[in-house]
């Protein structure tokens, strides 16, 4: 029962952490591109102000109820963490998870606030030269790329587990 319940919370808040932020990736920020460019950032920054906390309490929910589940579970001694096959992909997965979460919420998040506060690419743009900004966005995108290849890998590794 107890792992019935730690699995469905660790579901929910797998799909809150990596559901909310492809979400606001593919959802809301392609919107806001109607927006003035002024208005974008304002809407933006807030908008991952609000929600970073949120996302970062999921991650770390999802990390903490897959711990619970594999030492409750399957790995309920030490060593069978390097002597079994699912000891093995029990362990990659956690440290997968915790580099991932630290990732997107200390360098991800950082790299995303530093582009929407950097005042001269948002007027440049404004004035109708999008270049500086086009390229930060692009920087921003390539570091947060990495907290979704590591969605990527966490989610190949349930399956095949």
């Amino acid at each position: 029962m107890m792992n019935s319940l730690l699995l469905w919370i660790h579901i929910v808040a797998g799909i809150l952490w990596v559901g909310g932020l492809f979400f606001i990736i593919w959802g809301v920020y392609p919107a806001t591109r109607v927006l003035p460019v002024l208005r974008q950032k304002q809407f933006l920054l807030q908008l991952m102000k609000w929600s970073h906390k949120g996302f970062s309490i999921a991650g770390i929910t999802v990390i903490i109820t897959g711990f619970l589940m594999g030492i409750g579970g399957t790995v309920n001694r030490w060593e069978m963490l390097f002597t079994t096959y699912y000891g093995k992909w029990w362990i990659t997965s956690l440290v997968i998870g915790l580099c991932t979460l630290v990732w997107g919420t200390f360098i991800g998040y950082r790299a995303f606030i530093r582009m929407l506060t950097r005042e001269i690419i948002w007027k440049m743009a404004e004035k109708g030269y999008p270049r500086l900004l086009y390229f930060s966005i692009v920087k921003v995108v390539f570091i947060s790329s990495i907290e979704g290849l590591g969605f990527f890998i966490l989610i190949l590794l349930m399956v095949i587990i």
